[in-house]
C-alpha cells in the first residue's frame, strides 16, 4: 500500500471518495503512517475519507484543502499517536460534516496526563459541526470526554459509541449531550441488554424506533464476556449519565438467552440492579426479560427495615413480566412473590403478563 499512495504525491482534483484500509498482518501489525507528500495537500472535491489502520504524517494538512468533506472516518492504527486536540483543529475547517466516526485501539494512546489534556481543551474555541448527523466514537472514556469538551455535536441525530470495558465511568460532557439532545424527549424509550459479548445502552426518540438495527438515538456498548462484569459497568455507566436518563419513560431489560445461567443466578448484588434503575428515576413502565425477573426484582423489593418509598423509579406505573406456557405460572408466581410488598404500598403499579 505505502508503494500506491506514494504514487498519490500530487493534487488530485477530481477525487471525490477516498478509502484506504491496510488489513492487520505480521508485517504491518501497528498500521501504516503515509508519506510526508501524500495529495500534496490538494483535493478540493473530497465528499467522503475513510483511513482505516492508516493515517497521514498529518491530518490537518490532508483536511486544510477539503471543505466539502461531509464523511470522515479514522481508525487510528496503533504506530500513530493523536491526542485530542491534534484531532480536533483539523474539523473547525469541515462546516459540512454530516458523520464523523473516531476509533482507537486499546492500545493506540494511554490515559497518563490526560488531566493537562483535559484543561488544554477547556481554553480552546469550540469547534462547531452545525451540520453532524451522526458520531460514532470507540476508545477510552476519557478521550471521548476530551473530544466532547472541544466539539459541538448538539445536532447529532445518532451517537453511536464503544467504550473500553471499565468498573467506574467519569463521561459529565457525554452526559450533558444526552441531557440536552434534541433528538431525545420526555416519552424516550431505554434498552439496557446484556449480550453474550457486552453490556448494551440503547435510547431511543420513539417507541417504534427500538426494534431498529440502526436507528436515531444513543447507543453506547461496553465490551465484556462476563455477565457480572457487564451489569457492573452498566450500573456505573447508567450512574455517571444521571440527568441524560431522565427523559426515558419506558425501560427494557434484557437478555440474550431466555434462562440465566445457574452460575450467574444471585451473583450480582442486588444493589447493583438498584443502581441501573435508579438512573431512570422518571421511568413509567418497566419491561423485564424472562431471564431477569427473579434478579431485577431483588432491586424492587424492599430488605429487612427498608422503605418502599426508597426504591427507584418513584414515577413507575406499570410492570409488563412476560408469561409463556409451560413457564408461565412459575414466573407469575415468582414475580407475584417479589412484587407483593411494593405492589401493597404502590397500588397504582400494575403487573401486566405478554407473550414472551
Amino acid at each position: 500500500m505505502l508503494k500506491f499512495t506514494e504514487e498519490m504525491d500530487q493534487p488530485l482534483p477530481f477525487l471525490c471518495h477516498l478509502s484506504l484500509r491496510l488489513h492487520p498482518s505480521p508485517h504491518a501489525a501497528e498500521g501504516l503512517v503515509l508519506s510526508n507528500g501524500f495529495l500534496n495537500g490538494g483535493a478540493p472535491r473530497l465528499r467522503s475519507i475513510s483511513l482505516d489502520n492508516v493515517l497521514p504524517p498529518s491530518l490537518a494538512r490532508l483536511l486544510s484543502s477539503t471543505q466539502q468533506l461531509t464523511s470522515l472516518s479514522l481508525q487510528i492504527p496503533k504506530i500513530a499517536c493523536i491526542y485530542p486536540d491534534e484531532l480536533l483543529a483539523p474539523l473547525d475547517n469541515l462546516p459540512h460534516l454530516t458523520y464523523l466516526s473516531v476509533k482507537l485501539t486499546p492500545m493506540t494512546l494511554q490515559s497518563s496526563g490526560t488531566g493537562s489534556i483535559a484543561l488544554g481543551l477547556a481554553s480552546q474555541n469550540i469547534v462547531l459541526l452545525p451540520r453532524l448527523e451522526q458520531f460514532v466514537f470507540c476508545g477510552d472514556s476519557w478521550y471521548l470526554e476530551a473530544l466532547l469538551s472541544g466539539i459541538d455535536v448538539s445536532s447529532v441525530e445518532s451517537l453511536n459509541i464503544k467504550l473500553l470495558f471499565r468498573l467506574n465511568f467519569t463521561i459529565p460532557h457525554l452526559s450533558d449531550l444526552i441531557a440536552s439532545a434534541p433528538l431525545l424527549s420526555h416519552g424516550s424509550i431505554a434498552r439496557v441488554d446484556f449480550t453474550p459479548s457486552s453490556g448494551e445502552l440503547h435510547i431511543y426518540p420513539r417507541i417504534e424506533d427500538a426494534q431498529a438495527i440502526s436507528a436515531a438515538g444513543v447507543h453506547i456498548v461496553v465490551p465484556n464476556k462476563r455477565f457480572d462484569w457487564q451489569t457492573y459497568s452498566i450500573a456505573q455507566l447508567c450512574h455517571a449519565l444521571g440527568p441524560g436518563l431522565s427523559r426515558v419513560q419506558s425501560l427494557f431489560v434484557g437478555y440474550h438467552l431466555k434462562k440465566l445461567p445457574l452460575q450467574w443466578r444471585r451473583e450480582v448484588p442486588p444493589s447493583i440492579w438498584t443502581m441501573v434503575l435508579q438512573a431512570f428515576w422518571g421511568v413509567r413502565t418497566l419491561w423485564v426479560s424472562k431471564a431477569l425477573v427473579s434478579e431485577l426484582l431483588r432491586a424492587l423489593h424492599p430488605g429487612d427495615g427498608g422503605s418502599v418509598d426508597d426504591l427507584p423509579m418513584p414515577a413507575l406505573d406499570a410492570i409488563v413480566a412476560p408469561s409463556d406456557e409451560p413457564y408461565s405460572r412459575r414466573v407469575q408466581s415468582i414475580v407475584h412473590e417479589a412484587f407483593e410488598p411494593f405492589c401493597a404500598a404502590r397500588p397504582n403499579v400494575q403487573l401486566t403478563y405478554v407473550a414472551a
